[in-house]
């Protein structure tokens, strides 16, 4: 039934609209609940991703935390090796300045045996003729005994 714009409306006619509109409205109205709901549920699934991001950054920067806190122990470990290494370094120069005193004075001692040893061999030369002259003259005296008791003139 075609309604005229200026025609009055009756009562069975307004609530005929009336539910036709209801029904027009509810149909909508779940249509956007519909909406609603899957927009809810991508709202709830960027949440979970959101969250999902939150966790891991929060992994991350507990990480970088701990590993910026490894790293300033690292930093004093080094700094600490560099001090002994220094130390060490200049231990080893004065071993080695050391080293070369001690090699020095070896070199010299070496010289000083070898005079000792020189002089020991003419030592005990002389020593060896000295004592075969002593028996030189044992010999003679011993000669000189015998030719007396053989020529008691001589």
């Amino acid at each position: 039934m075609a309604v005229q714009p200026d025609a009055p409306v009756t009562h069975g006619e307004f609530q005929a609209f009336q539910a036709r509109l209801f029904e027009h409205l509810e149909r909508q109205s779940a249509r956007v609940d519909k909406r609603f709901d899957a927009v809810d549920a991508r709202f709830d699934e960027m949440d979970a991703r959101f969250d999902d991001v939150y966790t891991r950054f929060q992994k991350l920067e507990m990480e970088y935390v701990a590993i910026k806190a490894a790293l300033a122990r690292l930093e004093a470990r080094l700094d600490t090796v560099e001090e002994r290494l220094g130390r060490l370094e200049e231990q080893y120069d004065d071993l080695l300045a050391a080293l070369h005193r001690l090699e020095e004075r070896l070199s010299r001692l070496e010289g000083r045996v070898d005079q000792i040893a020189a002089a020991e061999e003419r030592v005990a030369v002389r020593a060896e003729v000295d004592g075969l002259k002593a028996r030189v003259e044992t010999l003679r005296d011993e000669v000189r005994r015998l030719e007396q008791r053989i020529d008691p003139s001589a």
